[in-house]
């Protein structure tokens, strides 16, 4: 388990495959983080969408419904999602002492899910986007993530400057930076890039730390799994 404090108002803890697959609600509360605190876990299913879920005092004990976002003020809670390549992405604004937390794979981010994080959070907390703290989380990097055919992303002009066509060995492929992509839109709502911190971590290439779904279909050796990425307000 990785917890990290980097932005002091609140705190994010990564699991690895120490702590083995992240599958269920059983599976994360034995974690570290949830059984020594006294915190009310959410762990939404994923649509690989927009869907948002605001949570507040009031509602944190609901039973989580289906939803790639999730937005809270709330000290109780501890806001979790699964990966396996796509990419943790939490926003948080340190004046209001809210965030958003959000799953977001290539579908979601192509359907705008950064922007759609950001307004959630602003029209939830009256957020200024320069109180606005950015963390994009281990996912699959620049390097790994390859296509032979043109990625469908190449024809929407706000992905121009995150897909790149590279040669290998006489080969064409295309990379598609997903961690780039959403810097660009953070800079582009208006977040100072100098307040974006990226992980960097690369899933498909440390088998011994993260679960991979591209790793997993394109090695049969491979464990199939996700990690978790676990926020909250300090």
């Amino acid at each position: 388990m990785q917890t990290l404090s980097l932005i002091p108002e609140c705190t994010i803890a990564v699991s690895t495959k120490e702590e083995g697959n992240i599958v269920s609600y059983e599976d994360l509360v034995r974690l570290p983080p949830l059984y020594k605190k006294d915190k009310v876990p959410y762990l939404p299913e994923h649509e690989h969408a927009t869907r948002i879920v605001y949570l507040t005092d009031e509602n944190i004990e609901t039973p989580p419904v289906a939803a790639d976002i999730v937005v809270t003020n709330s000290r109780r809670v501890v806001i979790a999602h699964q990966y396996a390549d796509c990419v943790p992405f939490v926003c948080i604004d340190r004046k209001k002492k809210a965030f958003v937390s959000s799953h977001l794979g290539w579908k979601g981010l192509t359907m705008g899910g950064v922007q759609v994080s950001v307004m959630a959070l602003q029209a939830f907390a009256k957020s200024d986007p320069t109180d606005l703290w950015v963390w994009i989380g281990p996912c699959i990097q620049k390097q790994s993530y390859l296509f032979e055919a043109i990625p469908i992303q190449s024809m929407l002009s706000t992905w121009t400057t995150s897909i790149e066509q590279i040669e290998e060995n006489g080969t064409i492929r295309w990379a598609i930076d997903l961690p780039g992509f959403i810097q660009s839109e953070c800079s582009r709502i208006g977040i100072d890039p100098a307040q974006t911190i990226s992980d960097g971590r690369d899933t498909y290439t440390e088998p011994e730390v993260f679960f991979s779904h591209r790793r997993f279909v394109e090695k049969a050796d491979q464990e199939k799994g996700n990690f978790a990425v676990m926020c909250w307000i300090n």
